[in-house]
């Protein structure tokens, strides 16, 4: 596309304008994975030592990496892999010092050293360090893989995310089975960033990571939650970056085997079914040398074909789901020279998962098989030139399809989706949602990041790590969205469930049935999200005490929307400032403090509303014959119920009969040409102390999010008439700062070891996340808020009140340890792990809390709409406080038991078993998943939180919500089973046991 090839002509360009200016990366966080080794070297009396020759080596570099102290007797080492380092000081009339570190991933570790006069027969000091937190203003977590290896963890990347602070898995949507959607520091589950190896792996609507890699593949995970330089954006919640191995100069590799048995475990308070299958795991990583410190190699793979008893909701039918899916990774690291090194990796995965299904399906019809392929292509290269410049670039594409989703028939009667709206938007039945014969969804990215960086030393300037660079990232997304088989769905009054068969009820007479329907009017030339962004940041060390990060980031949105319409064109400026006080300059403490604006990126999912590819939504009341309202006579089907549905629709000019609402892409609903990212301002202060066998951080972060995503519908936004001289509203999605969300959080981590025998390891948020806008459900990711929507008929304080949003969760904390079992040759080895997770409830609802439908309409004089309100008949309206009703807290304790024996020739066997829930204890604290949200409240976190009101419910009676304060049993009630389970994944997870077998070399 135009578009794109102008893109990569600018990247071309800025890459060379990038090599000629001597600037580079700020090194507290890098989008490569790689780290950096930097300090002073003074002698006994506190001066400067230049001259002094500084080598690295690592089993994780190609060759050693060195460099030699500046008059001021500073040094860098940049360009370090993700390892175990070995440090080398050297200089002729001083003693050697030898320092061994861990350097992770985006991390800079500041080693200052001081060396003596050398004496008769020269000394080498050797100095173990524990490896700390980041001791940057960055509030940062880096958990090694061994560590979430030995713990009863599922080693995923995920699985090591929720070892750090700052991060909620409280978010609606995620798996079923697993938590919800992850937040971090208070922002929306679909605005962080996740990476492989640098490069972006979040899924395009939900931001949710993909699973590209194999969890033997892992080398470690870091997880940035505040502070985060200016070399990053297009988040605003946090960034986490996982690594894979690489090879190395000796042979290694593994093969495991990991037995899971549904059956292996107790069932939750819901009594659910079980499946008696044991279900293996195989996964196997080989690297080593092609050529000695010059070339490696590392591949892998993963093959696993599950299955677990599930069940429909409402009617309990039980069924098994079957996930077949394989991963394979391939890496070549090469270093041809010491100072030039290329790497390339290709990951991909094949995906069936079979009887999967969307949102509340109550019945079998509501299954469906959905293929599910990805791949990801990345290209490094990273070169030293002279001892004060390096570059690096970056190219990465990734790739991920959705096929088989929805309904494999576009008759009218079979390929249509029933609703019950008693229960909630969310429960559905007859057919399944989507479209599976209508064609594949793509959802993929591209990325090319090109910098330098630039390493200046003076007595008079300090030391300064300069960064300058470009990142051009596009988020591609194909799409025909339909909404059904058919186009059409019914939004039934209520449904009658007889064992395993539904009766839908369609009441003629209330308005309380719908019939909707979802028309594609073109098809989608595929959408094209370009952020074009530049970004400047110098790392000063202004004294032997104070280190400043000076930053600026500059993001510019460009693209093309599915019909190829230029989309918005809006930029931002996100500056970042940071300093870092070593109150004793021996570093051992630090005191930091950072202020930072993040600017997200465009979603698609609301960025891109042209008519291709992108359903309209008309609807009609039904007023036809009513079908099973009388339930002592005899029960009609879906089948012919359907039928009569739009035998009435035809007898009444079928979709040329008045509607009801309307909202029409690139008729009457469009997206503002200045629709800006939302953004969030983050004020941060922390402090942390290293130890010889540990070290600890706590720190404060402040978050105000700010140009949320909004649809305005008033009198000034318009009106439009189309082909056959209707009317319409236009609705124009932009942005407003009428909304609020706010998060503060107290965070502490820290590790502890005991001598060789034991790891001690917590971390602990005490947070509150508050406003009037959640802003995401599961079924969409992103939504705009409906405040600026006919506003006439609505109020903030009953429409979008201010409280505890649906992802606050004041306390969280993990706390875990290691204990190595004494054990002498020949005998093996043996470790024993332990991870307790607390976690307070959080609300119930999606939207808020509990949320029923009103109709306001009967109590407004319409100022003018051709058709007041925009969301069918009704609003939400909250009947309790956001917080009124929590979900119970979480208290769950895993243990496991590690086991090796190494034979001859350096083979090892290991055994690693997991008990979850050892106690087997049972909380209501939908922390098993939030497999659902219609963003309606109901039956959100496998909790129900549905209220019934007149608009659903014929007993109940309407009121004028803007002068009439609603009474429960008059107005609303609570459903029957509101605060109840409507599925095993309301509860803590149940006492489970695993284990996996293998060979390691």
């Amino acid at each position: 596309m135009q578009a794109l090839t102008k893109g990569v002509l600018m990247r071309l360009k800025v890459l060379l304008a990038v090599a000629c200016v001597l600037v580079t990366i700020q090194i507290a966080v890098a989008q490569v994975p790689i780290g950096t080794i930097s300090g002073r070297v003074l002698d006994q009396s506190g001066q400067a030592v230049p001259g002094v020759t500084v080598t690295a080596t690592s089993p994780a570099l190609q060759g050693a990496r060195d460099a030699v102290t500046t008059a001021a007797g500073d040094y860098l080492l940049p360009l370090l892999p993700p390892g175990a380092y070995t440090v080398r000081y050297e200089l002729t009339g001083f003693e050697t010092v030898t320092r061994m570190i861990a350097v992770a991933a985006t991390q800079a570790v500041p080693m200052d050293v001081a060396l003596a006069v050398a004496r008769v027969g020269e000394a080498v000091t050797v100095t173990a360090e524990a490896s700390p937190f980041v001791q940057t203003a960055q509030v940062a977590t880096n958990i090694n893989q061994d560590l979430a290896a030995t713990l009863p963890t599922s080693r995923s990347m995920v699985a090591s995310v929720l070892l750090a602070p700052n991060v909620k898995a409280s978010g609606p949507g995620g798996t079923q089975g697993a938590d919800g959607a992850l937040a971090i520091s208070g922002a929306m589950s679909f605005d962080s960033i996740y990476m492989i190896n640098g490069v972006a792996v979040t899924e395009n609507l939900r931001g949710q990571p993909f699973n590209l890699f194999i969890e033997d593949a892992l080398q470690e995970t870091t997880v940035a939650t505040a502070g985060v330089s200016a070399e990053y954006g297009r988040f605003g919640g946090g960034i986490v970056n996982a690594i894979t191995k690489s090879g190395g100069n000796r042979f290694s590799g593994s093969f495991r085997d990991s037995f899971n048995n549904d059956s292996w475990r107790t069932t939750t308070p819901f009594k659910e079914t079980r499946l008696d299958k044991t279900i293996p795991t195989y996964e196997y990583t080989l690297g080593g040398p092609v050529a000695r410190d010059r070339i490696w190699f590392f591949t892998a793979g993963r093959i696993r074909n599950s299955e677990d008893a599930r069940q429909t909701f409402v009617t309990n039918i039980s069924y098994p789901r079957r996930n077949e899916e394989k991963r394979f990774e391939g890496k070549i690291t090469s270093s041809l020279t010491p100072n030039h090194s290329v790497r390339g990796s290709y990951l991909k995965i094949t995906q069936l998962v079979v009887n999967n299904i969307f949102q509340n399906g109550m019945d079998l019809r509501s299954l469906f098989n959905q293929g599910q392929p990805q791949d990801l292509l990345s290209l490094n290269y990273n070169g030293i030139f002279g001892r004060s410049l390096t570059i690096e670039g970056q190219y990465s594409s990734r790739h991920f399809a959705i096929s088989g989703a929805g309904a494999p028939s576009t008759d009218l009667v079979e390929g249509t989706l029933l609703v019950d709206r008693s229960r909630g938007s969310a429960f559905r039945y007859w057919a399944p949602t989507f479209c599976a014969v209508c064609g594949d969804e793509h959802r993929d990215n591209t990325e090319a990041l090109a910098k330098a960086t630039y390493f200046l030393s003076s007595d008079r300037l300090g030391t300064h790590t300069i960064v300058f660079g470009y990142d051009g990232y596009n988020d591609h997304r194909f799409a025909n969205n339909h909404q059904s088989g058919s186009d059409f769905r019914i939004l039934g009054t209520s449904t009658i469930v007889d064992g395993a068969t539904i009766y839908p009820v369609f009441n003629g007479t209330n308005n309380s049935t719908i019939v909707q329907w979802n028309p594609i009017a073109m098809s989608s030339n595929g959408t094209d999200l370009l952020t074009h962004s530049v970004f400047v940041n110098d790392s000063w060390r202004a004294g032997s005490r104070v280190t400043l990060n000076l930053g600026l980031r500059f993001d510019r949105n460009a693209g093309e929307d599915a019909a190829n319409n230029q989309t918005s064109t809006s930029s931002a400026f996100s500056p970042r400032l940071g300093v870092v006080w070593d109150p004793r300059g021996d570093q051992k403490w630090a005191i930091t403090s950072s202020f930072a604006r993040y600017v997200s990126a465009l979603n698609s999912a609301i960025a891109e509303n042209s008519p291709a590819g992108n359903p309209a939504t008309y609807t009609w009341f039904y007023q036809g014959p009513s079908v099973n309202v009388d339930t002592s006579g005899p029960l009609v089907g879906p089948e012919a119920a359907i039928k009569q549905v739009f035998d009435w629709l035809d007898a009444n000019g079928g979709t040329s009969r008045t509607f009801t609402t309307a909202d029409v892409p690139g008729v009457n609903t469009f997206v503002d040409t200045t629709l800006e990212s939302p953004s969030s301002y983050e004020y941060a202060a922390g402090v942390s102390r290293s130890f010889s066998r540990g070290s600890v951080r706590a720190d404060y972060v402040f978050r105000d999010f700010k140009d949320f995503y909004a649809t305005r519908t008033d009198l000034t936004s318009g009106r439009v008439t189309n082909s056959l001289g209707v009317d319409f509203d236009v609705n124009l999605i932009g942005n407003s700062d009428l909304l609020t969300r706010r998060y503060q959080g107290v965070t502490a981590q820290g590790v502890y070891r005991l001598g060789d025998s034991a790891e001690l390891g917590s971390s602990y948020t005490l947070s509150r996340l508050w406003g009037n806008f959640d802003g995401e459900t599961s079924a969409s990711g992103p939504v705009t808020a409906g405040l600026l929507s006919y506003p006439e008929y609505r109020e903030t304080s009953w429409n979008q009140p201010t409280g505890d949003l649906f992802g606050d969760q004041r306390h969280r904390g993990r706390a875990w340890g290691i204990y190595r079992v004494p054990m002498a040759e020949p005998h093996g080895s043996a470790d024993l792990g332990l991870l307790f997770t607390a976690a307070s409830g959080v609300p119930l609802g999606g939207a808020g809390l509990a949320v029923g439908q009103i109709d306001p309409r009967p109590y407004v004089v319409n100022p003018g709409y051709a058709k007041p309100l925009g969301t069918a008949t009704t609003i939400d309206d909250f009947f309790f406080p956001r917080d009124r009703f929590r979900t119970e807290a979480q208290y769950r304790t895993d243990v496991s038991m590690n086991y090796s024996f190494r034979f001859a020739g350096g083979v090892q066997a290991f055994f690693h078993g997991d008990v979850l829930n050892i106690f087997n204890q049972f909380q209501l604290c939908g922390c098993g998943g939030t497999v659902f949200d219609n963003g309606g409240g109901s039956d959100v976190r496998n909790i129900s939180t549905n209220v019934l009101t007149a608009s659903t419910t014929a007993s109940l009676q309407p009121f004028n919500p803007f002068t009439t304060a609603p009474v429960e049993g008059v107005n609303y009630q609570r459903a029957s089973n509101f605060g109840q389970a409507t599925n095993r994944f309301a509860y803590t997870s149940p006492r489970t046991f695993r284990f996996n077998i293998g060979v390691r070399f």
